[in-house]
């Protein structure tokens, strides 16, 4: 089983933007996203009552990853 890394989400919000600045990408265009988008992202996943930020596809209720089976 692997996991993707989290995020606490109200410790980032606590940040400055240039702190933010470039610590998420587009995951279209692969672009570094500015403080305020990241910002932006962590306040729509905190009003989806999220805890945590992990940006995967298969979360728990709190954010974080549920994890991902590995076939060998």
């Amino acid at each position: 089983m692997r996991f993707h890394v989290s995020i606490f989400i109200d410790g980032m919000l606590n940040k400055v933007d240039s702190y933010l600045a470039g610590i998420l990408s587009c995951a279209e265009t692969g672009r570094d996203l500015s403080g305020e988008e990241v910002r932006q992202v962590l306040e729509e996943e905190k009003a989806l009552g999220h805890s945590y930020f992990c940006g995967c596809d298969n979360r728990k209720a709190d954010g974080t990853c549920a994890g991902h089976r590995i076939d060998e």
